[in-house]
């Protein structure tokens, strides 16, 4: 009689990729529509200012704060995005939680499609399931952040990288397109072509499509940043290319007092324009980096490893609501949760990394082959993302910008460690080998 595991077995295993995806998916979405259905979305800390802003976006066209006064302190994209489900569906919750739900699932799935490009469908699977399962992607349904919208829209950029049938041109412009609107939710992603048409042409062994596509995407870029640009212009009198806030950020990562996090800004600075603050605080940034190169560097390790040690931003961003339904004695088993899966991600995603830098070095006998297959785009822009932060400020959601990299790495090992194990010899396998021997 077939046990219902082997059923369910066998039923998996007749599934084409895109069945068994699904059905990832599918799994992926009932757990954040369990988790909105369970907490209210109740804004806490930075996601206030993104209802705030989103708000006076949708009902005034103003983004700021206030109505009455426009900034440019934050980068506009996720406000953007946010005012447009306020604008369509009126301003509440449930249009917060339907982007979310739809960014999310979108996430797991622009993943997978990487992952498959890059490592294979078994790794695909993998990193889908990862994704899907991540305890605190799921919490940030009910959370309104950038994380997400940003790591999709840089997914969706290097999927249209090479569009199949499409002149390489078009490509690049499609991808400049989406990479400009990801800029607008993040700067990181400015440098994110650069850094890809570099990996690819090292990969193809051909510059010369690649810097072409680069120039068209670049182009692409430029004319989605553009409009923010010039509104920027109007309302401070000064050129501003997205946001304000890097300067500030980089003082609160790089002064004598830094400890790699958030701290307050000087009283000295408080009077200031945004802009003349973001000049000022960013010319002290780079003084104190260029007088104090040893502390510089310290502090550049400690916040690369202080933005990936702990994850519980999503509890601590849904506590009102997870107190209010399920009461304060939830948030100590949450937050043992994200943790331990994150650190169990972590751990296998390292690995990955690891096996993927042995292996470029072990099975390539030339210099330029180790370094194609050291050039790994999940690993690349992985340490892309952690070396930005290295040098600005560190804070445990910015890896999750790199979540579905770090979730490809550790399908990965999982792969890895499989293979190894059925490679292994069984003992009861190896004893009857010895008795047949003897």
């Amino acid at each position: 009689m077939t046990s219902p595991l082997n059923a369910l077995s066998g039923r998996w295993a007749r599934l084409s990729f895109g069945g068994r995806l699904a059905a990832i998916l599918g799994a992926g979405l009932l757990a954040r529509l369990g988790w909105a259905l369970a907490v209210p979305v109740m804004p806490v800390s930075d996601s206030i200012v993104y209802w705030m802003t989103a708000e006076n976006l949708a009902l005034h066209g103003v983004y700021g704060v206030s109505p009455d006064e426009p900034f440019s302190y934050w980068p506009v994209g996720a406000s953007a995005v946010y005012a447009l489900m306020f604008k369509l569906f009126g301003v509440g919750a449930a249009p917060v939680v339907l982007v979310n739900l739809i960014a999310g699932c979108l996430l797991i799935h622009t993943s997978a499609l990487l992952a498959r490009r890059w490592l294979g469908e078994a790794a695909a699977l993998w990193t889908a399931a990862a994704l899907a399962a991540w305890p605190t992607l799921i919490l940030y349904t009910t959370v309104m952040a950038s994380e997400v919208f940003f790591a999709l829209a840089v997914n969706l950029g290097l999927l249209s990288w090479r569009i199949r049938g499409a002149p390489l041109l078009v490509s690049g412009a499609v991808s400049g397109l989406i990479f400009g609107a990801a800029a607008l939710i993040r700067p990181a992603a400015l440098l994110i072509p650069i850094v890809y048409a570099g990996l690819t042409a090292l990969r193809e062994r051909r510059v010369l499509p690649q810097g072409s596509m680069l120039a068209a995407a670049l182009a692409a870029m430029a004319l989605v940043i553009a409009p923010w640009s010039l509104r920027n212009l109007d309302v401070h009198g000064e050129f501003v290319l997205i946001s304000t806030n890097g300067g500030p950020v980089m003082w609160m990562g790089n002064n004598p007092e830094s400890t790699g996090v958030y701290m307050p800004l000087p009283d000295y600075a408080k009077d200031m324009s945004e802009v003349e603050r973001a000049h000022v605080l960013q010319a002290e940034a780079k003084a104190f980096m260029l007088n104090n190169p040893g502390r510089a560097t310290a502090l550049f390790f400690r916040k690369v490893i202080d933005t990936h040690i702990r994850e519980t931003i999503g509890v601590h961003w849904n506590e009102e609501g997870i107190v209010k339904t399920l009461g304060p004695g939830a948030l100590t088993p949450l937050k043992l949760l994200t943790q331990g899966y994150w650190m169990l991600v972590l751990s296998l995603s390292l690995a990955g990394a690891g096996l993927v830098v042995i292996r470029g070095l072990t099975e390539n006998p030339t210099l330029l082959g180790k370094a194609t297959a050291l050039a790994a785009p999940p690993l690349v822009i992985w340490g892309y993302y952690a070396g930005v932060h290295g040098i600005i400020l560190a804070q445990d959601r910015y890896h999750l910008q790199s979540a579905p990299f770090i979730a490809m790495l550790a399908a990965a090992a999982v792969l890895g460690l499989a293979s190894l194990a059925q490679r292994a010899p069984r003992p009861m396998a190896a004893a009857a080998g010895k008795k047949g021997k003897s």
